[in-house]
């Protein structure tokens, strides 16, 4: 019932493989572009959408407002109360 169990199995070390040493990209500099790069194209994310939608909404409420305070008059409204 309480016997020791069986010694381990003796299993030689794992050998690594050398790896080779690291390099530069030095000798690959003659096969990159030497021009700037191409201009980008900014894309319009749906937040930036939205945001200008809105201030063009915004604005165009904002004129529809300046054209009703220029007409209003509230000496000639009949229908006022006093």
């Amino acid at each position: 019932m309480f016997e020791p169990r069986p010694p381990l199995e003796y299993k030689p070390p794992i050998i690594k493989q050398k790896l080779p040493p690291y390099t530069g990209v030095s000798a690959f500099l003659d096969s990159f572009e030497k021009t700037p790069p191409p201009e980008r194209i900014l894309f319009e994310t749906p937040r930036d959408r939205k945001i200008r939608l809105r201030g063009e909404l915004k604005k165009i409420q904002d004129e529809k407002i300046e054209l009703l305070m220029a007409d209003f008059d509230p000496h000639a409204n009949r229908n006022a109360t006093e």
